[in-house]
């Protein structure tokens, strides 16, 4: 099974986090925020560190990949932390069960899917 660190403690990492437990295939280890206290309980899920222990953490094999939970309203935070970790630790995308992905759909790393998308003909997500 998947380990999966997730970026972020607010309403979006929770969503996540709930459909991660939804799929099944991937385990949350924990959560790093550079804005919440380390040790909070976030759905059931501690902030375990901060950005700065990312890249540690994940050469000292603590989780195999990584997930960017923060909304849009932080989009260029959002971005800078995609490019900071982009070629170093693998990204895993979240699809719900329910989703319908036609063959030709070509998805890029760190996606998230929420229940019911439908992804047409050549759509292209990355």
């Amino acid at each position: 099974m998947k380990r999966v660190a997730i970026i972020g403690s607010g309403d979006l990492a929770r969503l996540v986090v709930h459909n991660i437990n939804i799929i099944g295939n991937q385990n949350v280890i924990g959560i790093y925020d550079d804005f919440v206290d380390i040790g909070t309980n976030i759905s059931g899920l501690l902030v375990i560190g901060r950005l700065d222990e990312v890249l540690e953490d994940y050469q000292n094999n603590k989780f195999d990949f990584l997930f960017i939970a923060v909304g849009y309203s932080r989009m260029n935070y959002r971005a800078e932390t995609f490019n900071r970790f982009k070629s170093i630790i693998p990204f895993t995308n979240v699809i719900h069960k329910s989703c319908i992905i036609d063959p030709s759909v070509k998805l890029g790393e760190g996606v998230f899917l929420f229940s019911g998308v439908l992804l047409d003909q050549n759509v292209v997500i990355k």
